[in-house]
């Protein structure tokens, strides 16, 4: 159909008869104050204070402006629908005007009836009807808005991506929130559009108070995202004035069509392996000069290969080859960062959302030196499955200076640019399972081939510290070799040393345990005499063999044991900043009956319960959490200190993740009762006691 047909369509669709037919039924009023519900709170706590006068364009019943009406702010509700308006006034609402926004008279008659001054401008909001007017009417209504809000700006919400008009006769136009955001810019001035996806919804900040002086792009690189991609992207956009996504070539589902959608700019990565680059470094150094020296990013929009900076060319240049299958990660990200125009970048990946920071992130200019100046890069929090670690996703456009180097295990390069952390903005690392199964599979073969590569042919032992990272699952003895020697390599302190040292002793926690379990199970033998035969050799085995592995196997325990102690012993002088070797050398000790010993390290460890330091190695959020305080109860209850036992065994409960699973709540809550019951049969507190302990736990003797 035309749009002139689609919108005459949507013009009979959406006669005032239709409509009061449809108001007059409570399951129509019913759901769209249900549906809307997420997009009326937002526009709540957006209202500025002074807003005080506000005009609800196809406000239908008034359920948005009942809400305002109860901050004590009055509102006017226009509407095409009489039955609407009467169930309005009825609501308390203060005002209403009954208007045909398809009437271009109407419109201006009813935009000449609002305050002209900038101070008495009321606030425009409209949700859930621009979808509904011809192209006319809606800019129509837009540029009227523009200018009637004055100072303290509009809202629009309109469907986020569906009931195109093909589906829904009533629409004239499905938006996205890029069409949308382009069509709010046209009328209130590009830097004043602000665009939130909100699930099925796009909700539309406008006016000049949304004006900022910065710019921020968000960008990055992907390949095959299409389950985690949409709420990357619709997390950001409400952020990010530009948002910038290359697409891998090779990409086979539907990444680019969800790009679009939320995205300014869709480009095609150019060669993401960077196999044309290292095939003219390996056949001819002097035509690699002569193939990068003439050619600027203008030529990468026209699918040409680029490798003119001179600083990634000679990064590059030493970097190890990575299979055709592969990802030259720095090289892809440096493209997407070249594509930003913005004065910030915000670099991520396809399945890492923004869930925290979102008032940061619109403050950029605020974040202020000592000195007056601003840092140039800020790292992040960023968090997944119980982890979190920092990282320095956002940094100044300056691709000169600021870039990401490594093709595997890439990091941002930014010589002596200033950094400053900020962990209150916050990203959400959290990929589709068979997705990651699979990305996981192709990332480690590459990863093992290049980092080996690059330690063994350039010498560069941070490659040893990421090889025995990844070949922990499938050869951990190789793993605890490449970190070994990784520490032997790196004679200062550092966090990756104490990342080292936690992944050597976890090998050796495990290897050393497997070796007793084999030690002390039942050895199966062929041997069918009673009394050891000279001539047998199962008996021989049996006898004399078997023992003599046994002990082999204890005293090699025994031996990785002590050397996991030692390897833990020593990581407070390479990050004093962490304390999970605390709990691992609890757990070496508890295990021996050291409980003493056991107590002190787990309080070592208890001391930043609730208080993760922020770093650039993952940590475990739980081990300082819960599992601290589980330790702490768990040896205060076997050496007899029931009060003890009981606070924190109250702080497991207090600190159990939310999305524990149930039954974690029931345990913690059961052993809670246990120590609460002791302690009151030995007269130490009493039911009300219990609820009041101080939040330090009371010193008591042994026989307590």
């Amino acid at each position: 159909m035309k749009q002139h047909e689609i919108e005459a369509q949507a013009r009979k669709a959406n006669s005032p008869d239709l409509w009061n037919t449809l108001w007059g039924k409570a399951e129509t009023a019913d759901w769209r104050r249900e549906a809307l519900s997420q997009v009326y709170t937002r526009i709540e706590r957006a209202m500025p204070d002074e807003a005080t006068f506000i005009i609800d364009i196809g406000g239908g019943q008034g359920d948005l402006a009942k809400l305002l009406v109860q901050e004590h702010r009055w509102v006017e509700v226009w509407d095409h629908s009489q039955v609407a308006l009467d169930k309005a006034e009825e609501a308390g609402i203060p005002g209403t005007l009954l208007i045909n926004l398809e009437d271009a008279w109407q419109r201006n008659d009813a935009f000449n009836r609002s305050p002209g001054s900038d101070d008495d401008k009321p606030v425009i909001v409209c949700t859930e009807v621009l979808e509904h007017l011809s192209a006319e009417a809606r800019a129509d209504i837009l540029r009227r808005s523009a200018a009637t809000a004055g100072k303290l700006g509009a809202f629009f919400s309109v469907p986020n991506a569906r009931l195109a008009p093909e589906e829904e006769h009533q629409h004239t136009i499905e938006f996205t929130a890029v069409t949308f955001r382009h069509e709010l810019e046209a009328a209130f001035g590009v830097g004043c559009v602000r665009v939130a996806a909100l699930g099925p919804f796009l909700l539309g900040l406008c006016g000049e108070p949304l004006r900022k002086p910065f710019t921020l792009s968000m960008c990055l690189p992907v390949r095959d995202e299409e389950a985690e991609l949409e709420k990357v992207l619709a997390s950001f956009r409400e952020v990010a004035d530009e948002i910038v996504v290359g697409i891998d070539p090779r990409t086979k589902d539907g990444s680019r069509e969800i790009a679009e959608r939320y995205a300014d700019i869709v480009f095609d990565l150019v060669d993401p392996a960077a196999q044309e680059f290292f095939h003219l470094r390996d056949e001819d150094a002097y035509a690699l000069e002569d193939a990068v020296g003439g050619v600027d990013y203008d030529e990468v929009a026209a699918n040409a290969i680029d490798y003119t900076d001179y600083e990634q060319r000679g990064l590059m240049r030493d970097d190890p080859r990575i299979p055709p299958e592969g990802v030259h990660f720095a090289w892809v990200r440096n493209q997407c960062m070249r594509r930003c125009t913005s004065d910030w970048i915000f670099m991520t990946e396809g399945h890492e959302r923004l869930t925290h920071g979102h008032n940061y992130l619109l403050q950029l200019h605020r974040v202020l030196l000592k000195d007056g100046g601003q840092p140039e890069v800020i790292s992040v929090a960023r968090q997944g499955r119980r982890q979190r670690w920092a990282f320095p996703w956002l940094c100044k456009n300056d691709p000169d200076r600021i870039h990401y180097v490594r093709s595997t295990h890439n990091t941002l390069s930014f010589g002596d640019a200033v950094m400053v952390a900020i962990p209150g903005i916050m990203t959400l690392h959290e990929r589709d399972h068979d997705n990651a199964l699979a990305r996981a599979e192709q990332r480690q073969a590459q990863n093992k081939e290049a980092l080996l590569d690059d330690w063994e042919k350039m010498g560069n032992s941070q490659s040893l510290f990421y090889l025995g990272q990844e070949e922990r699952g499938d050869d951990p003895e190789k793993a605890a070799e490449h970190l070994e020697l990784y520490l032997e390599q790196n004679d200062g302190n550092g966090m990756t040393r104490y990342q080292a040292r936690l992944m050597i002793a976890k090998i050796h926690c495990r290897r050393f345990r497997q070796l007793r379990k084999k030690a002390t199970e039942p050895w199966r033998h062929g041997c069918i005499h009673d009394d050891l035969q000279p001539d047998c050799q199962s008996c021989q085995d049996l006898h004399y063999g078997i023992p003599r592995l046994r002990d082999e196997m204890l005293a090699e325990a025994d031996e990785l044991e002590e050397k996991t102690r030692g390897i833990l012993m020593d990581a407070t002088s390479d990050d004093w900043t962490r304390t999970e070797h605390w709990v691992w050398l609890g757990d070496l000790a508890f295990g021996n009956d050291q409980l003493e010993e056991a107590l002190m390290f787990y309080r070592y460890a208890a001391t930043l319960v609730g208080e993760p330091p922020f770093g650039p190695w993952w940590i475990d959020l739980d081990l300082y959490g819960y599992l601290p305080a589980q330790r702490m109860a768990m040896v205060c209850g076997h050496l007899g200190r029931g009060l003890d036992a009981v606070h924190w065994a109250r702080k497991v409960v207090d600190t159990l993740p939310e999305d524990s699973p149930a039954w974690c709540f029931e345990e913690a809550r059961g052993n809670l009762k246990q120590f609460e019951e002791a302690c009151r049969e030995l007269g130490l507190i009493d039911g009300f006691v219990v609820q009041q302990l101080e939040a330090e736990p009371v010193e008591q003797g042994a026989d307590a």
